[in-house]
């Protein structure tokens, strides 16, 4: 893992998942996230003390286990202040919900792994889209929900701005063809959010410095929009969920083990409250089982 400058006091660390910093002149630094686990943190923290600096607060975009896995242990070792929006701190402070909601209700412990359960942490205090001011310096939080209930981006006094998971990198678009997310309309209101948004830099957390955010932009949305029309057309003849998900792992060409499927049967459900609410696709209860039909043009 290396930290690596952007701009002015804006940096990040070369991470799976990207974790942004910001320096302030006391020498206390702002962390956007603190990546997925023990391990990840424990080398951000060697890290930032290697500068001389300590960490001050930290912004959390979301709730996913890759974006807040460090907390606990960053918590436990520093002074932080924590922030995040009302909804991701339920989901932070409380991290069985994730795989609590994939599987439906109490999940099998296959499912309470790191990567959908990270370890419980302390919000205290609860982010506005707008501007926040720590240490005298003023931050943008930006409404980007969509791939998680209460997602937000953030852009640094720099103008450096890090989309969280709002985007996904080109490269990763076209290898799965997929973008999971949590409500589909919400995802295409935070892509023409981040349309009218003026940044010096952008950093996708999967991805890091975007060259041309537009081409991005283009990409996901098209990468969605596709998979919509794939489901319609499937679903000429009426199909269960299921089957539904045999389909599209065959036409995607996915590969599953358990957690995979569970996100994967989760991104399906989104599309089809989507499709359900743009009157693209209806669904009725039969003989103990669910059946969705695309509705005729």
């Amino acid at each position: 893992m290396e930290l690596l400058k952007i701009r002015g006091n804006t940096y990040y660390f070369d991470n799976p998942t990207i974790v942004g910093l910001y320096h302030f002149e006391d020498d206390g630094v702002c962390l956007v996230d603190t990546g997925l686990d023990d391990d990840g943190a424990r080398k951000i923290l060697r890290l930032v003390r290697e500068e001389g600096w300590f960490i001050k607060a930290v912004i959390n975009t979301h709730s996913h286990a890759d974006h807040c896995g460090g907390n606990q242990f960053i918590q436990k070792r520093s002074q932080a202040v924590f922030y995040a929006t009302a909804v991701e701190k339920s989901y932070i402070e409380t991290p069985s919900t994730e795989p609590h909601y994939l599987f439906g209700a109490y999940p099998p412990k296959v499912l309470r792994n790191k990567f959908l359960q990270a370890r419980p942490s302390t919000i205290q205090e609860v982010l506005e889209p707008g501007p926040l001011t720590i240490q005298g310096e003023t931050f943008e939080i930006v409404d980007l929900k969509g791939h998680s209930p209460g997602m937000v981006g953030v852009k640094t006094p720099d103008g450096v701005f890090f989309l969280a998971d709002a985007l996904i990198d080109k490269a990763i678009t076209k290898k799965y063809g997929t973008l999971y997310h949590y409500h589909l309309k919400d995802l295409f209101r935070a892509f023409e959010t981040l349309r009218a948004v003026e940044a010096e830099a952008f950093v996708l957390s999967h991805g890091g410095l975007v060259e041309d955010l537009e081409a991005v932009i283009a990409a996901n949305d098209e990468a969605l929009r596709a998979f919509n029309q794939f489901l319609v057309a499937s679903l000429k003849v009426p199909k269960s969920k299921e089957a539904l998900h045999r389909e599209m792992v065959r036409a995607y060409h996915m590969k599953e083990a358990v957690s995979n499927y569970f996100l994967n049967d989760s991104l399906l459900a989104s599309h089809l409250s989507y499709l359900i609410e743009e009157g693209d696709v209806v669904f009725r209860v039969e003989e103990g089982g669910v059946l969705y039909e695309a509705v005729a043009q």
